[in-house]
């Protein structure tokens, strides 16, 4: 009963965020299309909170990237071998070292977020 609660529960929530993210995105595209780097860092901004949407389905890790966390698990994980061919794919995909550039870049934003919340 809590998962069929929860599964409808998700449905409900991604189709209001649909209903009301396509309009904001359309509104906010066309409103800044002048300035080309708000464009660049609204669009990477919203490519890596799909990634870490990914990271929430696949490795049920909320604040990290399917990327990050597959390079983690290459190197920790007593199946790495599994996780490593994935993380090839990925870096075929998005480039050289695409996974380590963005482990690096997880730890670093998780370092920050910890000075933050001792201050």
């Amino acid at each position: 009963m809590k998962l069929l609660k929860s599964i409808f529960l998700l449905s409900i929530a991604t189709v209001i965020m649909l209903i009301l993210a396509v309009p904001v995105f359309v509104i906010r595209v066309f409103s800044k299309c002048h300035d080309y780097q708000y464009l660049v860092d609204y669009i990477k901004c919203i490519a890596i909170g799909l990634d870490q949407l990914g990271g929430a389905i696949l490795y049920h890790q909320e604040n990290w990237t399917v990327s990050s966390y597959t390079f983690y698990l290459a190197h920790q994980n007593k199946y790495a071998g599994r996780y490593y061919y994935f993380m090839r794919l990925i870096d075929l995909l998005f480039g050289k070292n695409h996974c380590v550039k963005s482990y690096e870049w997880e730890i670093e934003q998780h370092q920050k977020e910890v000075k933050r919340l001792k201050i």
